[in-house]
């Protein structure tokens, strides 16, 4: 019996391009967490109703947006451009075409538009809100999805998730210190540093559009070192291909439905789990810029200041966690 040769690894140069592909993602998304709600009530002079309103129908937009997408590459209907370029990767590039082309309009002055109520800038925001959102879905559901199809091995898959973890801390400082750089290099030599208002539309917009600009960038390096392939995962019998591979939960020779998933305990033990997680972080990324602002009366830096200090503590727990994973795999 001939010997099964196990599939190519992944080179650096492929790894590096995979992990930067969620990076656009990663910046907007501190922007729109951070900034969103101190742009719109300090900035353009929302009430905090309407503002909260516009945070809120885009979450329920990614919330909607997010299972459908993730059915969709999950799909095994390939046509058109699908098949030669891959399903996942053509569906991450329209994702990314959609935030390129809503997100710098959010954090935009309407031209013309001094006098309008808030609910009519509101209406016009949600448009762009949406596009987004589903956007932005997209991208992160391509983006995790195209792991399992580029190595089967499963040592090389948890390092991409953890590289895709460390990118998204990186691109979450990379944001903070943008817009600690823009109000630092645009500030005035006299005025109040301490309240953000109407005058700091045009940083915002600048911020904007450099993380835009930056997030385009690596986008394009992505899709130039990444190539989708439909691979199979290594059988748990093929100990001579990948012997870290064990794992104590079952293992299933086919794909669930989503029928299938909803039946299994441990989607609802993750889920929860995430869903802590995210609405932890995310609270104290909606709140803590505003807290600095209206409550303590903190510099306008310390918005960035602040966040970037908290993400900077969190690059920490990488090392520990990449060492967790490899124990796990080996017990």
């Amino acid at each position: 019996m001939s010997k099964i040769e196990p599939p190519p690894r992944l080179t650096w140069c492929q790894r590096i391009c995979y992990g930067v592909g969620h990076s656009l993602n990663d910046l907007c998304a501190s922007m729109w967490f951070s900034y969103l709600i101190v742009y719109l009530q300090l900035v353009l002079g929302f009430d905090s109703n309407y503002a909260g309103l516009v945070l809120l129908i885009g979450q329920v937009a990614d919330a909607l947006a997010t299972p459908l997408l993730g059915y969709e590459a999950s799909s095994n209907k390939e046509t058109g451009i699908c098949k030669r370029y891959g399903k996942r990767k053509f569906l991450h590039l329209i994702g990314t075409i959609c935030v390129v082309l809503s997100f710098p309009f959010i954090f935009s002055v309407c031209p013309g538009c001094e006098s309008a109520s808030q609910f009519a800038l509101t209406t016009m925001l949600i448009p762009l809100v949406i596009i987004f959102q589903v956007g932005w879905a997209a991208v992160q559901v391509s983006h995790l999805s195209l792991i399992p199809a580029i190595t089967p091995h499963e040592s090389e898959r948890d390092f991409l998730n953890v590289l895709r973890y460390a990118v998204n801390i990186i691109s979450d400082i990379g944001t903070y210190a943008i817009v600690w750089c823009v109000f630092d290099l645009t500030r005035k030599p006299t005025g109040n540093h301490h309240t953000i208002t109407g005058d700091y539309a045009n940083k915002f917009m600048e911020i904007t559009l450099i993380i835009v600009g930056v997030g385009t960038f690596f986008s394009i390096i992505f899709h130039i070192g990444v190539k989708e392939v439909v691979s199979k995962p290594l059988s748990s019998t093929d100990s001579s291909i990948e012997s870290e591979s064990s794992t104590s939960f079952p293992l299933f020779s086919d794909n669930l439905s989503w029928k299938g998933w909803l039946k299994e305990s441990h989607f609802y033990q993750v889920g929860i789990l995430y869903m802590c997680t995210r609405l932890f972080q995310n609270m104290s990324l909606v709140f803590m810029p505003l807290y600095l602002q209206e409550s303590l009366r903190a510099n306008d830096d310390f918005i960035a200041k602040i966040p970037l200090v908290m993400n900077v503590s969190g690059l920490s727990y990488l090392a520990p966690f990449r060492n967790y994973s490899k124990c796990s795999v080996k017990r």
